[in-house]
């Protein structure tokens, strides 16, 4: 088996996916269209494979540019005779080939001097060498032939360009976020007529393979010409509209933009297609078109199709996906984080190895916990914390009623859930966890690093901190811990057996408090909108405040609060670039984007004028750290705690094999410096590094530097 093979077939593949539009114009599907050819190209020898890939895959889109060196142009020996000739119908005849270059100067000024007496004009553009081809349009462009033969202002027919502002979120309902992926309407400019010009039909020949000028193709758009392609054939257009993937094997050709046609489902650009080699009677059927051509008429529409964009949401089986699905599993994460993650460049891999690996490892899944592991370890390459696999609808997974957090390389417990479970075994706030179910810390950290996707370190270990408590329900658990005076305690259970009690809940919800007569505490990651009024009472009643960010936040009024809380008139929400993908980006650059950016600034509604103070940490994620950077830049509020987690940007789904939904970031945030958020997140103004001391003593450091703050200001 050759893994290159699949790598070629997996960039073809997904690059057509996401930039042919016929995909979405024939509604076909494109994963089945996968899975139908793997096996060929797997077990094919590599001499073969642009001859499957052409016969298994390519064919199916109904594309007619699509194809193995389709814009390589035939060159054959074929001569015309009687390359300008006038019929006994006056229809002008010009024949322009490789035989009739050195004279076409003169043919064509000769054409142009008798449109007063033609009736319609036969124009034959077949069998053209790669070197002549460029030539004779030019010609053609120069003298302005076509333009004396229309009488008539023309409108250039508008295209429709596959192009995305971010990846459309595949789980929403309506297959989409804030950001959209669509068939973009290009309008061309108006196209000036000389008023010299006659008004006739034109009849425009080509060969298989020859290609045909824009402005050829804006005739027969505007029902000003008929193309006749011989030999049953279509006739390929301007290389402005054909991507190409170069592959090891061979050059894939397909569309990337086209006009849409009133009733025609599926737009093509030659009005008949022949098959015949005599050439009179080629002339003959190209002549009847001529005296036909007034029955014949296409009015141009352009079809708003976006709502017809089909994307990947029909993955809901759990079962162990077979080999073809699994390799299309990464392949499709590997095409959509390669074109529509805005953070290429933080992945510091090379992406396309990456994806060679996990082709022979996906190949090589033996079960579906396999598969899982699989998708989360390439996954991990994309060095985002947003980037999370959601799977767990078909299993119960249930955490043991402690946190756990990464302190002076140990893991201490930070929080018990359960009073039940901390009494029954002696558990303490403070107590470090030494082993999981037989495992040291330190080696699970090792194992489980590697499927964490996370923008920085001390994210990854945050993570893995929650991770290694979860555990399937009913199944059996193993703690060892080490107290804070030394002494060893072993800590067994099942997993499930107890959950977060009424009593945490409640204790934890408390979201404001009065610390002193002049500070106020609020905790804005359980804060609820039933907290409103008690909320704006008291911040009309303390002057300092306290907002505790590290977690993420849930009240819904928040938008409002912040406005509320600004100092200017003007409620400045920042920055963030969105990646506009057009068609085929990997031909130019693989990390090419052109950034739309989003600059927010509302009308702010000043009410309150507290001084603030912000506690972040790794905690801190997300809308988390746009709500901090916006109090810093809008209230002069200062953060104090330690570096954000660095992962803001809208997130978005992708729908894999198997029932699993991966989401990553989708747009580029940027702080108030102009930096990106993501990896760097947010440095305090007042640091604090807590320490295993401060955690068993009860102490909240990043509390008591707010109040020493505070103090000092007052």
């Amino acid at each position: 088996m050759s893994i290159d093979k699949l790598y070629e077939f997996g960039r073809i593949w997904g690059e057509i996916k996401y930039f042919n539009p016929y995909i979405h114009i024939n509604n076909i599907d494109w994963n089945k269209a996968f899975a139908d050819c793997y096996s060929k190209i797997k077990n094919c020898k590599e001499a073969d494979f642009p001859e499957n890939i052409n016969n298994e895959l390519l064919s199916k889109l109904n594309d007619p540019l699509a194809g193995i060196e389709f814009s390589k142009k035939n060159i054959t020996n074929c001569i015309f005779e009687n390359s300008f000739k006038i019929t006994s119908d006056s229809v002008i005849v010009l024949k322009l080939n490789d035989w009739a270059n050195d004279d076409v100067d003169n043919l064509i000024k000769k054409t142009i001097e008798k449109r007063q007496i033609a009736k319609g004009l036969i124009l034959d553009l077949r069998n053209f060498t790669a070197e002549k081809e460029k030539k004779i349009y030019s010609k053609i462009d120069d003298n302005k032939l076509l333009r004396y033969f229309c009488a008539t202002t023309q409108i250039r027919t508008s295209d429709l360009m596959m192009e995305y502002e971010g990846f459309p979120n595949e789980r929403s309902p309506e297959n989409i976020t804030f950001y959209k992926s669509y068939f973009k309407i290009q309008n061309k400019p108006l196209i000036s007529i000389f008023p010299k010009s006659v008004d006739v039909p034109i009849i425009i020949i080509a060969g298989k393979g020859d290609p045909l000028s824009e402005s050829i193709l804006d005739l027969r758009n505007n029902n000003k010409c008929k193309i006749i392609s011989v030999q049953d054939t279509f006739v390929n257009i301007s290389d402005s509209v054909i991507a190409s993937i170069k592959t090891k094997f061979c050059n894939i050709a397909y569309s990337v933009k086209i006009p849409i046609f009133k009733n025609s489902k599926k737009p093509i650009y030659t009005d008949f297609a022949i098959k015949e080699k005599n050439e009179e009677k080629i002339t003959e059927f190209a002549l009847k078109q001529i005296n036909e051509f007034s029955d014949f008429s296409h009015q141009t529409e352009i079809v708003d199709i976006t709502s017809e964009i089909k994307m990947d949401t029909d993955f809901n089986d759990n079962s162990f996906p077979s080999e073809a699905e699994r390799v299309m599993a990464v392949t499709k994460l590997y095409t959509v984080i390669k074109y529509f993650s805005p953070h290429k460049e933080l992945m510091q891999c090379n992406w396309d190895e990456i994806y060679k690996t996990f082709l022979s490892k996906s190949i090589n899944c033996v079960n579906r916990s396999d598969y899982i592991d699989l998708i989360k370890e390439m996954s991990s390459f994309i060095k985002d914390s947003h980037v999370f696999l959601w799977y767990t609808r078909e299993k119960a997974g249930r955490k043991i009623p402690i946190t756990g957090i990464f302190l002076e390389n140990k893991m201490i417990i930070s929080e018990i859930t359960n009073e039940e479970f901390q009494t029954l075994h002696n558990i303490e706030i403070g107590d470090e966890i030494i082993e999981i179910n037989d495992r040291s810390i330190e080696k699970l950290i090792k194992e489980q690093r590697k499927y964490i996707s996370a923008s920085r370190e001390i994210t990854l270990l945050r993570e893995l901190m929650r991770i290694l408590l979860i555990g399937e329900i009913n199944k059996p658990f193993t703690l060892k811990l080490l107290s804070k005076t030394g002494l060893k305690k072993t800590v067994s259970g099942k997993y499930g057996e107890f959950i977060i009690s009424d009593n945490y809940k409640k204790k934890s919800a408390e979201s404001i408090k009065e610390l002193t007569d002049r500070i106020l505490y609020v905790k804005l990651y359980t804060l609820s909108a039933g907290d409103t009024p008690e909320l704006e009472r008291k911040l009309t009643k303390f002057k300092n405040v306290i907002f505790d960010m590290r977690g993420y936040p849930s009240y819904s009024e928040m938008f409002t609060l912040l406005k509320q809380l600004c100092k200017k008139e003007i409620f400045d929400w920042g920055k963030s670039k969105i990646p506009i993908i057009s068609y085929n980006p990997a031909t130019e650059d693989d990390n090419f984007y052109a950034f739309k950016t989003l600059i927010s600034k509302l009308k702010a509604f000043p009410k309150f004028n507290n001084k603030i103070a912000v506690l972040i940490n790794d905690e801190t994620q997300s809308y988390a750290e746009a709500i901090s950077d916006a109090l810093r830049v809008n209230s002069d509020a200062i953060l104090i705690g330690s570096n954000t987690a660095g992962a803001n940007g809208d997130i978005t789904f992708m729908c894999l094999p198997g029932n699993l939904d991966l989401m990553f970031s989708q747009m580029n945030v940027l702080i108030s410096d102009g930096t990106s958020m993501q990896k760097v997140g947010l440095n305090p103004d007042i640091v604090v590094n807590p320490t295993i001391n401060e955690i068993r003593s009860g102490r909240d450091e990043f509390i008591e530097k707010a109040i020493e703050y505070f103090n000092k200001k007052s």
